[in-house]
């Protein structure tokens, strides 16, 4: 076995393993923009529904699980981001950070 052919098992090994749990958690983001999108359809701010990268960790129950890094692969791979519109919050101790909302045609 030739080293392309090694890493081309590799992955496939990896995707064979995790590939549910990407999905479980893609699934999970999906239903976490479509109740964001049916809280601003029903009159909330945009920025009121909006949520960090972090709640979203937390509400998918991939933080409590130790599973941060699948949840990441399944965040880059369904590119959340390019369906997100983002803003800068302050919090009360100064620090910025992203909140993530839904396009107006998601």
């Amino acid at each position: 076995m030739d080293y392309d052919e090694m890493d081309d098992y590799k992955m496939d090994e990896f995707v064979s393993k995790h590939g549910h749990k990407i999905r479980y958690y893609a699934a999970r983001v999906k239903a976490l923009i479509e109740k964001m999108t049916q809280q601003i359809a029903s009159g909330a701010e945009p920025e009121g529904a909006a949520l960090s990268l972090r709640d979203f960790g937390i509400l998918t129950g991939a933080d409590e699980k130790n599973e941060d890094h699948t949840f990441f692969l399944a965040w880059d791979a369904y590119r959340f981001v390019h369906r997100l519109n983002s803003i800068i919050c302050r919090h009360r101790n100064g620090e910025t950070y992203l909140k993530y909302f839904p396009l107006e045609d998601y």
